[in-house]
């Protein structure tokens, strides 16, 4: 068996137990990792969130075959993990170092644990195998996992689709954390949002879309979408957001939303962008 020695850079991720029933539903919190799934922010979860530990960032094990498209098998009885990906069949086990993708042995810098009922397993190595493109923004704290595989359904590809950018704005418009409000009907998502530019967003020129997951054939979403038939219709933003400046977004979770509750949804994504 080929033996290769392999040192990755900071970066971890993790994953819950496939069974896990004791996980609590989870918002990120300003200080914590920011997962960018291509053009959309996790915001809910309804295990754990992902995070960074030791320098390192972790996300649960549910992700992979929930948002990811991978295959995820979970042994409880041998503490180990197969995760199956095209013509890769990747083997790990609880705090163990050495993996194997196919016939090969992989020596990892930091092994699979196990913590709050999740197993925490290696992102770098991850994307490497499963060549995934993986970018990092240090000063917005923001790991970005761009694959065509990643939440691949007809209706968030539409949403992409649909987004028309401005394409003269430069920055990043990123959800820094998020806090959930009880309401008479229901619970409403408060998403602080960073305009992470120069440039002042005007009012009603930010758009966003939310995405609501529960499986990968049921995905509802709700937004201005940015389609081009809209520019008419303004953004949400009633106040002007000046360059790196926030404002908080709140997300409905009511009945005209298919009916569903907060804690009916596996995740739930955002995407901002402005038009102009």
């Amino acid at each position: 068996m080929k033996r290769l020695s392999l040192l990755f850079s900071l970066f971890v991720l993790c994953f819950v137990l496939i069974n896990s029933k004791t996980s609590k539903a989870a918002v990120f919190e300003e200080g914590n990792v920011i997962l960018k799934l291509n053009n959309s922010f996790l915001v809910y979860s309804q295990q754990e969130m992902p995070q960074i530990n030791n320098g390192h960032v972790f996300i649960p094990i549910r992700m992979i075959g929930d948002l990811m498209g991978t295959n995820v098998i979970w042994n409880n009885m041998s503490k180990s993990i197969i995760i199956q990906d095209d013509d890769k069949t990747i083997k790990m086990s609880l705090n163990e170092k050495a993996v194997t993708v196919n016939n090969d042995e992989i020596i990892l810098e930091t092994p699979p644990f196990f913590k709050n009922n999740t197993v925490f397993v290696p992102l770098r190595f991850l994307t490497e195998v499963m060549n995934i493109n993986v970018n990092y923004y240090e000063d917005k704290r923001v790991v970005e996992v761009q694959s065509e595989k990643f939440l691949n359904t007809e209706t968030v590809s539409i949403i992409d689709e649909m987004m028309n950018k401005d394409e003269a704005y430069e920055g990043m418009i990123v959800p820094l954390s998020v806090k959930t409000k009880q309401e008479k009907h229901g619970n409403t998502l408060l998403i602080e949002v960073q305009n992470y530019s120069e440039t002042t967003i005007n009012k009603y020129e930010l758009h966003r879309n939310i995405i609501f997951f529960r499986s990968e054939t049921s995905v509802a979403f709700a937004g201005s979408k940015g389609e081009n038939y809209h520019q008419s219709t303004p953004g949400y933003n009633k106040v002007e957001i000046g360059a790196n400046g926030r404002i908080t977004d709140e997300i409905p979770l009511v009945k005209d939303i298919q009916g569903d509750r907060l804690g009916n949804y596996k995740y739930i994504l955002s995407n901002y962008f402005k038009i102009k």
